[in-house]
């Protein structure tokens, strides 16, 4: 069996293993938050707002981290960003441990954590292109690969989760988080790049991002991807994902054993979403690809509010997942194969930066939850994207011809 070309390159492989443990960490976190919100407040405002909290700092720590990534050598970055991650997780897991938490500190909790992760999230979406050689598919099909480690994790830790969260409770459970954080510190620590880093010369913070919006005004393509990546950020996730707790209590019926198992089928999507996409990006139009994908997503997203059931609704949120991550995996890969290395760092900024407009996702769809229904909420958001996916596709055609 032969293997995508990316997959031989040694430093791939590690970075597919430290990405493993990094989102294996982040889904005990995301099961056992969600979980303990929605358990500790009732409140379903809360709990969605629960899932695009963190994306809230970024505001400040996104440009802070492009910056540092086109600065100082990126995996160190990742390095020390994930040590102090490491050490919040473990504060905040004693706090619940010793039933000292309460409503603020959960958010406090979160925001905290969103902030260190955005020093480190451009270091990361600029890592690979220093790891393989320079052709657009490689470096596609390397961005996919690599977010297929992401979902390994995503699809085999929940449920395992959710059990841990029913036995020993959260506390402990994030605790499993902070080791798992650890040993992808140790990983990140041994990959070494085969391509030299080209740094930013300039300190001034300012000065640095005005010539990245100058280069940002003249390319078509880019702004396109930051608008699509912007709209999914908004309306998808957090009327899907960041509902679950609500769908599997209030719709489904179960317990966070269920909640963790529909965590697991958006992991299993992902997996094989990124995994064809790493086999097809040879054969295929990215166009193309991008239009296949988004099909995926509008029709299951709709199929998913419908299903009153939890099998109909773990295969509706596989197909969403499907769509919905090679959509954003290519628009990552631009980031590798369009834009100078000198720029990457600061230009990951801001692509991580779009996750902050989540927040304002996370409130509307609470709203709507909270007032009408969570399939109301999800049906809304699903015709609103429909719609603004269409004004992207004719306004930048560009996305369309991506070859």
């Amino acid at each position: 069996m032969k293997f995508p070309e990316p997959f031989y390159y040694s430093n791939i492989r590690l970075l597919w293993l430290a990405r493993f443990f990094a989102s294996a960490g982040s889904f005990f976190q995301f099961v056992v938050i969600g979980w303990l919100t929605y358990e500790y407040t009732q409140s379903r405002f809360l709990t969605s707002l629960s899932w695009g909290a963190g994306a809230l700092a970024s505001v400040v720590s996104a440009p802070i981290g492009g910056f540092a990534a086109d600065r100082w050598e990126r995996q160190k970055v990742i390095v020390y960003v994930f040590l102090i991650k490491s050490i919040c997780v473990f504060i905040f897991a004693y706090l619940v441990i010793s039933n000292n938490f309460n409503t603020a500190s959960i958010f406090i909790f979160l925001l905290s954590i969103g902030f260190i992760q955005s020093l480190a999230a451009p270091s990361d979406f600029s890592l690979i292109p220093l790891l393989v050689p320079s052709r657009r598919n490689i470096i596609f099909g390397a961005y996919a690969i690599v977010g297929s480690a992401y979902f390994v994790g995503h699809f085999s830790i929940p449920y395992f989760a959710g059990l841990i969260l029913q036995v020993i409770g959260p506390g402990w459970t994030l605790i499993g988080e902070f080791i798992l954080f650890l040993i992808a510190v140790f990983i990140y620590y041994n990959i070494k790049t085969i391509v030299p880093q080209t740094r930013v010369i300039n300190y001034n913070l300012k000065e640095n991002y005005l010539e990245l919006v100058g280069y940002l005004k003249t390319n078509r393509l880019l702004q396109g991807a930051i608008l699509l990546r912007t709209t999914v950020n908004i309306l998808v996730v957090p009327s899907v994902h960041g509902l679950l707790p609500i769908y599997s209590a209030d719709i489904f019926s179960t317990g966070a054993d269920g909640y963790g198992l529909l965590f697991a089928i958006l992991g299993i999507g992902g997996f094989f979403s990124d995994f064809s996409l790493s086999i097809f990006v040879n054969y295929v139009k990215k166009g193309t690809l991008l239009f296949f994908y988004l099909t995926f997503v509008f029709v299951s997203m709709y199929a998913f509010s419908l299903s009153q059931t939890l099998n109909i609704g773990l295969i509706s949120l596989f197909f969403l997942n499907f769509g919905l991550i090679s959509t954003l995996t290519i628009g990552r890969s631009l980031l590798g194969s369009e834009v100078p290395d000198k720029l990457r760092g600061r230009f990951g900024g801001i692509f991580n930066l779009t996750n902050v407009l989540s927040v304002f996702g996370a409130l509307f769809a609470g709203v709507l939850a909270e007032n009408y229904s969570v399939v109301t909420a999800t049906q809304v958001c699903c015709i609103i994207v429909l719609i603004l996916v269409i004004i992207i596709f004719a306004c930048f055609p560009t996305l369309r011809r991506l070859e």
